[in-house]
């Protein structure tokens, strides 16, 4: 006989509680042997692994009663409400660990209301939202039990067709280890609010004791990778999934973390899942300490990075292809440029008295453009050529300094410039990068200096974590609304007149960046400008006295 049909109109809940049926039902026979088993069994669980109690309990339900699905809810706060969530399944509905049900309007929430064992027939019928959960069912037997006098929750068998119907035996097995459940969540009750807040999250989440058995995992992780609770709690990490998790490097991770007390943020693991394919892993862990227990717990999170990864490599090769056009297009235009250059300087040389003022003009004027382009190309070049952080060694920020202000000596006597620096820190860093950084910078100061003979104080200053390093001028500055943009490629403040290509300062803003760090500007238009840029403080120890060039 199937199910009825369920109207979009919910019945009174008396129409669905049929408990007086259990005393009408001709009882099977009692089979003590098998619950006093399930008990003793029940509690040598709770000594060597506790958090498969409610489990192994709900699973006791199932074979005790014969019945089609059984589970434990108990009694939680979400959100500001009461809700019963469903701590251990068994059955049909072991996909549902970890499913709510509302306290106000439950199967579960009628136990604890009457206090009272309840048979109900076709509960979809009145609570409207079992209509979804499938399969449906037939009859649920539920049993209260309490904690010191306080209601925690209920214990419940399920049958989902008419050929399994509940008989007072199953009531009294149910009652019995329903008092067994009190008792244990007396034990259990500070392991089952972890389990239960672990069970909310949505990332993928194991909790390990000290032998990296498994004490509970999140929802997510179930999911995720496609196990079961019942072959995943109490058990090895690396004997799960057929050893999937027997990975060399995360034995490796799991020993630091609790030998040397040691918490690992975003270690990555690649490797091949049998039934997921090769992923990406990220993992963190850290040690738990636990007051008055002086036992540890290991809380691993791990996080699929696998697409995030495909997409990060994907714009690299992207970016390097980007960069070997770039180059190459630099490189290969330079041959026919300068040829040309070469051939227009000939022709001037030759015949310089014989042309025209006005001929001569267009000579000039053309030798100007492709000087003009050559040295765009030469920009270019350099800044195709900034890749990666480069090499990074112990630097003092005064060498690439120094190599930079003797790049510019020429510039610096013909302009009568004076550059002064102060104390500047020694970071792990690459020397050749930043002497392009600091070249670029103060060619630029010199470049745009104003009616006085161009002045330049150096500096550096720790704050939050980072070296800002500044070089001010007395220029003539330009309009603070252009401050982002002259960092852009080919991005020009002066007129043609005024010699460059616009690469110099997005160079410097790449090779800061690849390093770790920003890179800013401060001006005011005919007041001089000051440039920042900063560099992670992962090994400073201030060095350089004062000095002065120029």
């Amino acid at each position: 006989m199937g199910s009825p049909a369920v109207s979009d109109v919910s019945v009174p809940l008396e129409s669905v509680i049929h408990t007086h049926e259990l005393n009408r039902r001709q009882p099977r026979q009692p089979d003590f042997a098998a619950v006093i088993s399930a008990l003793v069994s029940l509690a040598r669980t709770m000594a060597d692994s506790p958090e498969r109690t409610l489990q192994q309990l709900v699973e006791a339900a199932l074979t005790l009663c014969h019945a089609h699905s059984a589970g434990i809810s108990l009694l939680e706060d979400e959100n500001g409400r009461k809700i019963f969530r469903w701590h251990g399944v068994a059955g049909e509905y072991a996909p549902h660990l970890w499913g709510t049900t509302p306290r106000d309007f439950s199967p579960c929430g009628t136990v604890l209301d009457t206090n009272q064992i309840q048979l109900m027939s076709h509960l979809d019928r009145h609570f409207r939202y079992f209509a979804d959960v499938k399969p449906s069912i037939a009859e649920a037997l539920l049993v209260p039990f309490h904690v010191g006098g306080e209601a925690v929750g209920t214990l419940w068998v399920i049958s989902h067709d008419e050929s399994r119907q509940f008989d007072r035996e199953d009531a009294r097995v149910l009652t019995t280890l329903g008092e067994f459940a009190a008792a244990a969540y007396q034990t259990l009750s500070r392991l089952i609010a972890l389990k239960g807040i672990i069970a909310t999250i949505r990332e993928p989440l194991l909790v390990l004791d000290e032998t990296f058995r498994i004490k509970m995992a999140s929802r997510s992780f179930y999911e995720t990778f496609r196990v079961t609770p019942a072959l995943t709690e109490g058990r090895l990490l690396y004997e799960i999934g057929d050893g999937q998790w027997d990975i060399p490097e995360l034995r490796v991770l799991l020993d630091d973390v609790l030998s040397k007390d040691k918490a690992v943020e975003n270690f990555e693991v690649r490797h091949d899942f049998p039934a997921l394919g090769r992923l990406t892993m990220s993992l963190s862990a850290r040690r738990l300490r636990r007051e008055g227990n002086p036992t540890a717990l290991i809380l691993l999170a791990l996080e699929d990075v696998t697409a995030r990864k495909q997409i990060e490599e994907e714009l690299l090769r992207s970016n390097e292809d980007a960069q070997r056009f770039a180059y190459v297009a630099a490189h290969d235009l330079r041959a026919p440029l300068n040829s040309a250059m070469m051939l227009l300087q000939l022709l001037q040389q030759k015949t310089e008295a014989k042309l025209r003022d006005d001929e001569s003009q267009i000579l000039a004027l053309a030798t100007a453009n492709l000087q003009r382009l050559q040295a765009l190309m030469s920009d270019m070049l350099a800044y195709a050529q900034v890749g990666g952080a480069g090499k990074r060694t112990a630097v003092s920020l005064r060498e690439p300094l120094q190599m930079a202000l003797s790049n510019l000596q020429k510039d610096i006597e013909e302009t009568g410039a004076q550059v002064n620096f102060g104390l500047l820190p020694t970071l792990r860093t690459d020397r050749y990068q930043l002497t392009l950084v600091f070249q670029n910078l103060i060619s630029n100061a010199i470049k745009f200096r104003s009616d006085q003979p161009p002045c330049l104080q150096i500096g550096a200053k720790k704050e939050k974590g980072e070296w800002t390093v500044f070089i001010g001028d007395n220029g003539q500055g330009f309009d603070p609304q252009y401050a982002e943009q002259i960092f852009l490629p080919f991005k020009r403040l002066h007129g043609p007149d005024t010699p460059g290509s616009g690469i110099g300062l997005a160079t410097c803003k790449r090779i800061v960046e690849r390093l770790g760090g920003r890179i800013w500007a401060e001006a005011a238009q005919g007041e001089g400008a000051t440039f920042y840029f900063t560099l992670p403080a992962n090994s400073s120890v201030p060095a350089s006295a004062v000095s002065r060039a120029g």
